[in-house]
């Protein structure tokens, strides 16, 4: 199976960063879920390196979207529901990813709700959206406005314009600080990134036993 490479007409803050978060899976994958998988274009790139993939959205209709534009990856199963209600098996997965959907669901229960279906062994990747509130996230923000900027222009890259009845836009009630203490506790020694374009990444390997 070959990684997926993104189209570069084809950008959004979002996918700006899957390459990156592929690159922190195992290269080989029997079992991974998309937690909030919109349009599916990141369940795409896991499916070329998954066996198979779990996509769950609770949007039926973004998911009909997800499968016109997958009719090609056979390896994917689209779940209809809310990620926290939906019945899913415990370590079932090896690798569970979540982008920017996290800020849609109750914090410490679904980071609880993602280390449970996680195998020992497995990896857990988030990319996030936090809210401004210090000094710092300001100056971020302000490079991210910049720098979004300068890569349309330079690299001649448009905004991917998802679909009209995509996900509703709900703004990230947590800050990156609150987001880290409540991830610190239920992943320990997880490691968290401040990035571009106003996101966060949480990486985690769950240990055996």
């Amino acid at each position: 199976m070959t990684r997926y490479t993104m189209d570069k007409q084809d950008w959004n803050h979002n996918n700006h960063y899957h390459n990156w978060i592929l690159y922190q899976l195992p290269a080989r994958i029997e079992c991974a879920i998309d937690v909030g998988c919109g349009e599916g274009e990141f369940s795409r790139r896991l499916a070329s390196v998954a066996r198979h993939v779990d996509a769950i959205d609770y949007d039926a209709d973004i998911l009909k979207e997800a499968r016109k534009k997958n009719l090609k990856c056979s390896n994917i199963k689209y779940l209809e529901g809310g990620f926290l209600e939906t019945r899913l098996a415990p370590e079932e997965y090896d690798s569970v990813v979540s982008i920017a959907s996290l800020h849609h669901m109750v914090l410490p229960a679904a980071l609880e709700k993602m280390k449970w279906i996680l195998k020992p062994g497995g990896t857990l990747v988030i990319l996030g959206l936090y809210r401004d509130s210090t000094f710092v996230d300001f100056f971020w923000s302000g490079i991210s406005k910049v720098s979004d900027v300068i890569i349309k222009i330079v690299f001649n890259r448009k905004t991917h314009k998802p679909v009209e009845h995509a996900m509703k836009i709900v703004n990230p009630a947590d800050t990156i600080r609150e987001i880290k203490l409540a991830a610190s506790d239920i992943l320990p020694n997880m490691k968290m990134r401040r990035h571009l374009f106003w996101r966060y990444s949480i990486t985690w390997t769950k240990q055996n036993g």
